[in-house]
């Protein structure tokens, strides 16, 4: 059990905090010792590891990392969402609702509004916009999302664009995620351009 905790662990953390702990496991004394002070004080460790006790430290991190944080907050959820959810959710509901949110070229194209006094110079901009979605593989579009709503799903109804006029260096996209406002410039020569 302790070692499959560890490993769930050792995922949670980045290639080179693994690196590192890996080997404070297996061989204590090949590690660099700031380097592994640095890793357990961004746990918020407290204890300070030798070869007999990082095997204990590291398996307490794991069990705060994997069990006691998560718990704390389905702790925190549980008494709202219990209050708000009378019947159970079911798997095909849950997926029903998953697929719903999942993003495709379509449902994003379908949320976009535009003004409804464009020119010609924002009509063509949009044509792009539109294209460049319909282009985007899956993960550019869930990075689109992010860029423009805060969220990789379509958890939002609209994404208002708005055109800007800016030139030269100073054209760019804005994205106010809190609004789900996207400002574009309104002059692109082509495509390619934009």
């Amino acid at each position: 059990m302790t070692m499959s905790l560890i490993d769930a662990f050792l995922c949670t953390v980045s290639p080179t905090d693994k690196e590192v702990l890996n080997r404070a496991l297996t061989d204590f004394n090949s590690v660099d010792t700031d380097d592994l002070l640095d890793i357990l004080e961004n746990v918020d460790c407290k204890s300070l590891p030798n070869s007999q006790n990082i095997l204990e430290i590291i398996t307490h991190l794991a069990h705060k990392a994997i069990f006691q944080e998560p718990h704390f907050v389905i702790d925190s959820w549980k008494c709202f969402l219990s209050k708000r959810l009378t019947t159970k959710l079911s798997k095909e509901h849950f997926d029903t609702i998953c697929e719903k949110l999942a993003p495709t070229p379509r449902k994003v194209i379908y949320i976009i509004s535009y003004p409804t006094d464009m020119g010609v110079l924002e009509s063509t901009v949009s044509k792009h916009l539109q294209r460049f979605i319909k282009d985007l593989d899956n993960n550019s579009l869930s990075d689109f999302l992010r860029f423009v709503t805060g969220s990789d799903l379509l958890i939002k109804n609209c994404i208002s664009v708005r055109f800007v006029d800016l030139h030269g260096i100073a054209r760019r996209r804005i994205a106010h995620t809190c609004r789900c406002v996207l400002e574009l410039p309104n002059l692109y020569a082509n495509y390619p351009d934009f």
